[in-house]
């Protein structure tokens, strides 16, 4: 919708970048691309088939530095969405759309499944130690309290260098204060949370 400000009236459309380019700034690390269904409450603006398009358009960066992307064509006008509950999870980059409403959780199974084989296959190209229990709880949290959004790396070294973890929650929900701080402060983990400008109450 547009918007009237000091500067005049704006659109989606005059933004510098698109969605396809910050997914592929994720590339070669982890992605997994979650949403539910409108029926259920996932609101229309969040616009699942552009989406869509946008993971299929930045798989060309993930494969271009040798990761995998969902394992179909990279033409974002022709590739049709699959349908609820399909799971494009070979790759480092991932879709995944399930049948409830604006939560993670109905995806929670499958992205625990998907980020521990590939964060093991990663981590025993280095070492033969298999994903901490820390991480791995840590994994646990990212889906687990809706209106998380994540972006994921994890191990102790690559290459020489330390990997980092950040956990975002949006929508300034109160279960950010009764369930996702407690959660993180029990792990000795901190959070990025993003308030709305309506009232927390």
């Amino acid at each position: 919708m547009p918007s009237e400000a000091s500067f005049g009236s704006k659109t989606g459309c005059d933004l510098p970048v698109d969605s396809h380019e910050l997914i592929a700034l994720c590339a070669p690390r982890l992605a997994f691309i979650s949403y539910g269904v409108p029926e259920k409450g996932d609101a229309n603006w969040l616009d699942h088939r552009g989406s869509y398009m946008a993971m299929i358009a930045a798989g060309i960066a993930f494969k271009l530095l040798g990761a995998k992307d969902p394992g179909v064509s990279n033409d974002y006008m022709k590739e049709k969405m699959p349908p609820v509950n399909t799971s494009l999870l070979d790759g480092q980059l991932a879709w995944r759309q399930h049948e409830g409403g604006h939560t993670d959780a109905p995806n929670f199974k499958y992205f625990i499944a998907w980020a521990t084989r590939l964060l093991n296959n990663e981590k025993n190209r280095h070492s033969k130690k298999k994903i901490s229990v820390k991480n791995l709880l840590a994994i646990l949290l990212l889906n687990f309290i809706p209106a998380a959004s994540t972006f994921v790396q994890t191990g102790n070294s690559r290459n020489g260098e330390k990997f980092a973890m950040v956990l975002t929650y949006d929508d300034g929900l109160n279960i950010d204060l009764t369930c996702a701080i407690p959660a993180l402060d029990s792990v000795g983990l901190k959070g990025i949370f993003y308030k709305s400008i309506r009232p927390w109450k």
